[in-house]
């Protein structure tokens, strides 16, 4: 009835969506409003006659909260929906227990269940409105029994509508709202004609009903929707009274909205992707803030900082990158100017918002090191200050010495030739690793005279950072990971050696030392891990080094986060693994030994007894295809081929893979073998040897598109010229045998037509024999010189 008559009041056309219409969701409404006055006065009579006489009839919606307990997806919600819309009597107040699982469900599923929530409950609020009579003087007499659904009813549906973070979600919500709306100016309009003062039955939306729809197009993560949730703060502060009226018809009154409406929408231009009119419409709301002082007004304006700072946080990051403009009379973007213009803006908000004391639940919840309690919020002023100024991207020196000279003062220190632009409490605002890091960065880049002085003090800081978490402690090492800082390797490893000095030696905790406070088998591998992503030549040993200490503090202290685990044995095996080609000999904890020789060494010391079950993981199969893949890799010198017989280390090294693992070895570990085959030339007995191992290798192994290419070219080297009928049909089996296994790859296919007759390429390939004779002719031009020429030949 309210979509049939367009007839809104004035003051609902703040509801009015510019250029949006709105689609109804009415499918059922229309029709069952037609019958729905005689039907529903006549069924509810029927009720009341058996229920005086304790009757109660079979057709009638019994769902009682045991049942309601049992619904545990939403394909049983849907279905108890289903049956409560074809039920002829309902009573009232039945739809209640429909709703309340809804909430339940919709906090354990995704985006598609939480949509489908939300239809259910807009199903079930827009049946019982279906169910009322359309007379309004036949309500006013029945309306003890109306299946009226009241204002929390709208509510949790409109809370589920914004629990779709999307703009459908947000005019879904929007609908609902209109419809109550209308539906509740038509009830006051019939009660206007009465003598006597009444209170209409219909709801009517509270503050708590537009805040609900506010966060839906808050969430819905767009500018434009959030232009319509300013919107709707708008309307809600007119209808609050904190604007003049506009509207001589009949107008709704709410309470005035509170801090949490504000910062909703604060919140929202925080998570858009930032320009500058986003940052203008994000401060001038705080402004808006700060001078209505809503509800809960200092409880919450920490939490308004929090998403202003967010904003310029995300509006300094794009800014990191000059323009591109091309124009000469344009204004750069990262003018000295703006860029001091913002700062000055950062620094006035930063004061302020020191002396805000932060909610007693964000700290609870989110805060888990009490020293870097704002420390974030000193870092994105720091990011600003780093903000390149000149078109030729260089960095402004006086912008650079304010971010160094905060950082002292984040971390305490004093500095005879810096002031701080700011005063900061160093024991709650230790600098961040990421602001550290980008200073660094910027000292790195910087031609400064005093540049290492000044990496020096950052690197003072680093060191003296501490935490009370493990956990906070190798975020920190990831974040330097990432750096791409060149001093990594020292810096990760120096943080983990200051940490473990200051170890407690015993087993429980103390409150000086809490035990989730000391590194973790994660915390060495990050530090394994820096050494291992860097190109120093010193690397395995520095790996080694790490390993041993593990050892060592395992055997003193009986900690098992000390305990070497076999991803820790894998590093050491892979820092090794890129002096192989080099063919030198280099120190190592087992002495000065070929690359390969020492990978071998390090995984026969590795402890079984380290394995979490006889089950063969994934870095333990990782190692035995890392020695492997050493050994096919390892350049041997030529006075030392006699000594060292790198086939017969790779095949040593399978079978003892093979006998742990169980089972045919994998794909990799065959295929390894196979390259060293590849690589075994010289005599003619070494090339048959090749063959043999490659051809035992390749029959005990399981297969993949590799291995068939590989075992190819090893029947080629090994023969040379000699390759023969038999053999080109014996190599045309092994290709018939990758067809079988759905494993023909292309490199196979150039292996194969490098000595394939016509004929032979024919039966493997299905061509025609012109096809065949003129790729034969012309291999020895096109495929001898580049086997990437002569592709429109393979459309066979």
């Amino acid at each position: 009835r309210a979509l049939q008559s367009h007839a809104i009041p004035a003051c609902v056309t703040l509801h009015k969506t510019a250029g949006r219409s709105f689609k109804p969701a009415l499918s059922t409404f229309n029709a069952r409003r037609i019958q729905s006055s005689q039907f529903a006065t006549t069924q509810r009579c029927n009720h009341n006659f058996a229920s005086y006489y304790g009757q109660v009839p079979d057709d009638e919606f019994s769902f009682t909260s045991g049942r309601i307990q049992q619904i545990q997806s939403l394909q049983d919600l849907e279905e108890a929906v289903a049956e409560f819309e074809r039920m002829p009597t309902l009573r009232k107040r039945d739809h209640e227990l429909l709703v309340k699982p809804l909430l339940r469900l919709c906090k354990e599923t995704f985006k598609r269940e939480k949509i489908a929530s939300a239809i259910l409950g807009e199903r079930i609020i827009l049946h019982c409105l279906s169910r009322l009579p359309e007379d309004h003087q036949d309500r006013l007499d029945n309306i003890s029994e109306l299946l009226q659904p009241d204002i929390d009813d709208f509510n949790v549906v409109i809370l589920l509508c914004g629990t779709q973070r999307s703009e459908e979600g947000a005019e879904q919500a929007e609908r609902l709202v209109r419809l109550m709306l209308a539906e509740h100016r038509n009830e006051l309009s019939f009660l206007g004609t009465k003598k006597e003062p009444m209170t209409p039955n219909a709801p009517a939306p509270t503050m708590l009903t537009y805040k609900f729809l506010l966060r839906a197009w808050a969430l819905a993560g767009t500018f434009e929707c959030a232009v319509e949730a300013g919107r709707i703060l708008d309307s809600m502060e007119a209808m609050s009274g904190m604007k003049d009226k506009y509207s001589d018809d009949i107008a709704i009154s709410i309470a005035r909205p509170d801090t949490q409406c504000y910062n909703t929408l604060l919140n929202s231009y925080a998570k858009l992707s930032p320009t500058e009119d986003i940052l203008g419409h994000a401060k001038a709301l705080l402004e808006r803030i700060k001078s209505t002082k809503p509800p809960d007004f200092e409880s919450q304006l920490w939490f308004a900082y929090h998403s202003i700072l967010k904003c310029y946080y995300k509006y300094i990051r794009t800014q990191q990158k000059p323009s591109t403009s091309e124009d000469e009379g344009d204004v750069h973007i990262n003018d000295a100017i703006v860029v001091n213009a913002l700062a000055s803006d950062l620094e006035a908000l930063l004061k302020e918002f020191e002396n805000i004391p932060v909610p007693e639940s964000f700290e609870t919840k989110f805060t888990r090191e009490s020293r870097f309690g704002q420390s974030w919020a000193y870092g994105i002023l720091v990011q600003c200050y780093l903000l390149p100024v000149d078109c030729g991207h260089k960095q402004h020196p006086l912008n650079l010495e304010k971010a160094h000279s905060l950082v002292l003062s984040m971390a305490g220190r004093e500095s005879a030739t810096l002031d701080s632009p700011i005063s900061v409490d160093p024991f709650q605002n230790w600098p961040e690793q990421n602001t550290l890091i980008a200073l660094w960065n910027k000292w790195s880049e910087s031609k400064e005279t005093d540049k290492l002085e000044r990496i020096e003090e950052l690197r003072s800081i680093v060191l003296d950072t501490r935490v009370s978490h493990t956990q906070t402690l190798n975020v920190h090492l990831q974040r330097w990971l990432t750096s791409q800082i060149d001093e990594t390797p020292e810096i990760v490893e120096a943080i983990l050696m200051k940490h473990l000095s200051d170890l407690v030696p015993q087993e429980s905790p103390t409150p000086s030392h809490p035990d989730d406070a000391r590194p973790n088998p994660k915390t060495f591998l990050l530090a394994m891990r820096a050494w291992l992503w860097s190109s120093r030549p010193e690397a395995p040993q520095r790996v080694e080094k790490i390993l041993d200490l593990m050892d060592d503090l395992h055997e003193s202290t009986k900690y098992q986060r000390f305990k070497p685990i076999d991803r820790h044995y894998k590093y050491v095996l892979r820092s090794w693994l890129r002096h192989c080609e080099s063919g030198e000999r280099h120190v190592g904890t087992h002495g000065k030994l070929l690359a390969a020789e020492h990978i071998s060494l390090h995984l026969r010391q590795f402890p079984m007894k380290y394995r979490p079950d006889n089950v063969v993981s994934t870095n333990i199969a990782e190692c035995y295809e890392t020695v492997l893949d050493a050994w096919a890799r390892q350049e041997i010198p030529q006075e030392e081929h006699v000594m060292v017989d790198q086939l017969q280390n790779c095949l040593a090294w399978l079978d003892k893979f093979q006998e742990i693992l169980s089972a045919k070895p994998t794909p990799p570990h065959c295929n390894a073998v196979l390259r060293c085959c590849v690589r075994w030339d010289g005599t003619k007995e070494r090339r048959k040897r090749a063959y043999e191992v490659a051809s035992g290798v390749y029959r005990r192994g399981r297969p993949d598109a590799t291995t068939f290419v590989l075992v190819v070219r090893i029947v080629k080297s090994s023969l040379g010229e000699a390759i023969g009928e038999v053999h080109v049909a014996q190599m045309c089996d092994i290709v018939r045998d990758a067809k079988r296994e759905g494993l023909l790859s292309q490199q196979l296919v150039w292996e194969i037509a490098e000595v394939a007759g016509p004929q032979e390429l024919q039966n493997l390939f299905d061509v025609s024999k012109r096809a065949a004779e003129r790729f034969v002719a012309l291999r020895s031009m096109s495929l001898s010189k580049e086997k990437d020429g002569g592709e429109e030949l393979l459309v066979w």
